[in-house]
């Protein structure tokens, strides 16, 4: 799955080369806000597609319940920052409601439909 050029220059400028203390504050801070069931709107507005996207690509990554183009999606955004990531945290959200909560940022960050 190839993803929008634009998102992936901002994922990688969010999170290669950062401190690990630094990407384990916001993606608490995010995934404490997509937590929670009707804030989707408002966490992606606060925090931003790159912030929200790489959060919601853990989350689905480290949960079950997710289709495989979800999951292609995950790995495409997961992959595009490398495997040296960690420390970051998941929502703690159901899979359906993620899943239905994301549908439109993960289609406005493909080059290919899902």
């Amino acid at each position: 799955m190839k993803l929008d050029g634009t998102f992936l220059h901002e994922i990688r400028a969010l999170c290669v080369g950062k401190m690990p203390w630094d990407l384990r504050k916001w993606s608490s801070e995010v995934a404490e806000a997509l937590s929670h069931r009707y804030q989707f709107q408002e966490t992606f507005s606060k925090y931003g597609r790159a912030k929200v996207g790489v959060c919601v690509a853990y989350t689905m990554l480290n949960n079950h319940g997710y289709e495989t183009q979800q999951l292609a999606w995950a790995r495409a955004v997961m992959e595009s920052i490398g495997s040296d990531i960690k420390g970051l945290f998941s929502a703690n959200i159901h899979p359906a409601l993620l899943a239905e909560n994301s549908s439109t940022l993960r289609n406005t960050t493909t080059l290919e439909a899902l």
